[in-house]
C-alpha cells in the first residue's frame, strides 16, 4: 500500500466511524424522546384519572370520620449500581389508619412497559406485606384502580 491508500483507508475508516456514531446518538435521541412522551403520558393519566378517583375514596372516608392522607402523583427513578439500567415509575397513594395500623393504596404506572397496577400495602416497621389488587394497560387506568379500590375496602374495612 502507498501511502496515500493508507491514508485513504484511515480517512474511510474515520468516516465510518462518525457516521456510526452519528446513527447510534440520534437512535439514543428518538428513544429518549419516546421515553419521555410515555413518562409523560404515565404522570398525566395518574394526575388526570386515578387522583380524582383517589380524591373521592378520601372524601367519603373522611365523611364516615375514618382519617386518610393522599400522596400526590411522584416520579421515582432509580438507577441500578451495577448495570447502571435506568427505571423510572410514577405513583400515587391512599393511606388509611385503622386500628392495627396503616394500610396503603399505591397505583403505580412505568413507562416502560405502559402498564398500572394497584397494590395494597401494610407497614410493619422495616417491612411490609403488599398484595396485588389489578394490573393492567395504561389506557384500563380507571378500572385497575376500582379494582384496587374494590379490595381496599374489603381490606382495611372487612364486613365479618
Amino acid at each position: 500500500m502507498t501511502v496515500e491508500q493508507i491514508a485513504s483507508h484511515l480517512d474511510q475508516f474515520r468516516e465510518r466511524q462518525e457516521r456510526l456514531a452519528s446513527e447510534e446518538r440520534a437512535r439514543q435521541e428518538r428513544e429518549e424522546a419516546l421515553f419521555r412522551e410515555a413518562a409523560e403520558k404515565c404522570g398525566n393519566i395518574l394526575r388526570t384519572v386515578v387522583e380524582p378517583l383517589l380524591e373521592k375514596l378520601s372524601a367519603t372516608l373522611t365523611n364516615y370520620g375514618h382519617a386518610n392522607l393522599i400522596h400526590p402523583t411522584q416520579e421515582t427513578e432509580q438507577i441500578t449500581e451495577r448495570t447502571k439500567l435506568r427505571t423510572v415509575e410514577y405513583a400515587t397513594a391512599l393511606a388509611v389508619e385503622r386500628e392495627k395500623g396503616q394500610m396503603i393504596l399505591r397505583v403505580v404506572a412505568s413507562p416502560r412497559t405502559m402498564r398500572v397496577s394497584s397494590t395494597i400495602g401494610v407497614p410493619h416497621g422495616n417491612f411490609s406485606s403488599v398484595f396485588h389488587a389489578g394490573e393492567g394497560p395504561l389506557t384500563e387506568a380507571e378500572d385497575v384502580t376500582n379494582r384496587g379500590i374494590v379490595d381496599f375496602m374489603a381490606a382495611a374495612f372487612p364486613l365479618r
